[in-house]
């Protein structure tokens, strides 16, 4: 999977310090004390591909957990412009003796949930257009050295090219519409996800005239689940500006596999098999012949 760097997050880890012994308004200055840092700014690609930082202008939530079970934190961190660092509302700090397994989701609206079991996952409604990144990094210890997460595009974006098969016709495409899960859960141990039930979404609907010579780009880009996916596009032949054929056709289900974290194009070719020219055949049939006996008076 391609790995998308959105920012490299540093934990400040330099001498461990139990919980107990310091309060919450120590300054972020003294050791112990668990901050993000930024030590290098890239620009979020999502699905727009914005050059807008989104992780910047929102944060990203963040859990910490001790022992592979127990929650030691799972809040907001928002960014510090004042000290180009990202921070949790309460100030956090290492536990003497433990590691910590950090987990971490980009957008906010997306919360890490963590089970009984130690299980941590992230669930996800379909939106079309949403990015969704995370990382994760486990078993840190307190040390003078920093700890970088890595973020990962966990969805798979998915564009369509268009070309017409028939180059005697002109094409109109109408509309394709994706068959994907509804949503699902990411979970982070190995990195898989739940798939939720399909559902019919709307990629295009807009009447776009395609070319036969040259595959035409559907300027439009979406977001699903990986996976298999089910697409229908509708379409309409025109000879000459006059309507031959309207089609609707579908892939087979399981046909097409959408890889998590890339960038999937699936370029379709639309047929004219139903088209057929109108010829004339020309058969003059030979005079008959006839005869009447009449009389003259």
């Amino acid at each position: 999977m391609k790995k998308v760097l959105f920012s490299i997050l540093a934990v400040a880890a330099v001498v461990a310090c139990n919980k107990n012994d310091v309060t919450p308004s120590q300054p972020a200055g003294e050791p112990g004390a668990i901050k993000f840092g930024v030590s290098g700014l890239v620009a979020t690609k999502a699905v727009s591909e914005s050059d807008a930082n989104t992780v910047q202008a929102s944060g990203f939530n963040v859990a910490g957990i001790v022992d592979e079970t127990t929650v030691y934190f799972n809040e907001l961190a928002s960014f510090d412009a004042v000290n180009s660092n990202y921070a949790t509302a309460t100030q956090y700090y290492y536990p003497t003796g433990k590691t910590l397994d950090f987990y971490a989701v980009h957008p906010v609206n997306r919360t890490i949930a963590v089970a009984a079991d130690g299980a941590v996952t992230v669930a996800y409604e379909q939106t079309n257009t949403e990015d969704l990144i995370v990382a994760k990094r486990e078993d840190v210890a307190a040390s003078a050295g920093d700890v970088a997460l890595t973020y990962d595009h966990v969805l798979s974006q998915l564009v369509f090219t268009v070309k017409g098969a028939d180059t005697k016709a002109d094409y109109l495409l109408k509309s394709i519409n994706v068959t994907a899960p509804n949503g699902g859960t990411y979970k982070f141990a190995d990195g898989q996800w739940t798939r939720g039930e399909d559902a019919v979404e709307a990629y295009w609907a807009t009447d776009l005239e395609v070319s036969t010579s040259e595959p035409t780009a559907v300027e439009e880009s979406m977001t699903f689940l990986p996976g298999a996916v089910v697409i229908e596009a509708t379409w309409e032949t025109y000879v000459n500006s006059k309507l031959i054929a309207s089609y609707t056709k579908a892939t087979a289900a399981g046909a097409i596999e959408l890889e998590m974290g890339k960038k999937n194009t699936i370029n379709l070719t639309l047929p004219n098999a139903d088209a057929q020219g109108i010829t004339f055949t020309v058969t003059v049939n030979p005079w008959g012949a006839v005869s009447q006996d009449v009389t003259l008076n």
